[in-house]
């Protein structure tokens, strides 16, 4: 499942890459967005099903700051790169 999920992520990459109009563009973003929801879904599964009832918030915390830390960083990065031309 977790390969099915890489596998439509990486579509939608590939499509948004490719795409030379806005109709494009919104279907492989779609495509990949059902991708990266199954990937979310899916490491919470692996990690139930891994890590014991006892660690399992500790794990839980570690990802979702994860996903935090990339969410704000990710909106800087490109800010922070776009300046070195100006």
């Amino acid at each position: 499942m977790v390969l099915l999920a890489l596998t439509f992520f990486t579509a939608g990459t590939i499509i948004c890459a490719l795409a030379h109009d806005f109709t494009v563009l919104l279907v492989g973003r779609s495509v990949q967005g059902v991708g990266g929801g199954g990937i979310i879904a899916l490491t919470y599964v692996i990690v139930t099903d891994l890590v014991t009832l006892r660690e399992r918030g500790k794990w839980f915390g570690l990802i979702s700051m994860m996903w935090a830390i990339g969410s704000v960083s990710g909106y800087e990065e490109p800010k922070a790169s776009l300046s070195c031309y100006f």
